[in-house]
């Protein structure tokens, strides 16, 4: 099963990723992913996740 499991690939930051990313790493469509942060946000935001907007994403571009 090890074998199986790939490395997620993050942005230049070595921190951050993109909802495609994540959707390639789990196979799946980014709608799926963008399904899974909408019924969990308040989890997910207690974990760490958050949406760059403004100069921080202007950073990644």
């Amino acid at each position: 099963m090890l074998g199986r499991v790939k490395a997620l690939s993050l942005l230049p930051d070595g921190m951050h990723v993109t909802t495609a990313m994540v959707a390639a790493y789990f196979s799946v469509a980014e709608q799926a992913i963008r399904a899974l942060v909408h019924d969990h946000r308040t989890e997910l935001e207690t974990n760490g996740y958050r949406v760059l907007t403004g100069a921080e994403l202007s950073d990644f571009k």
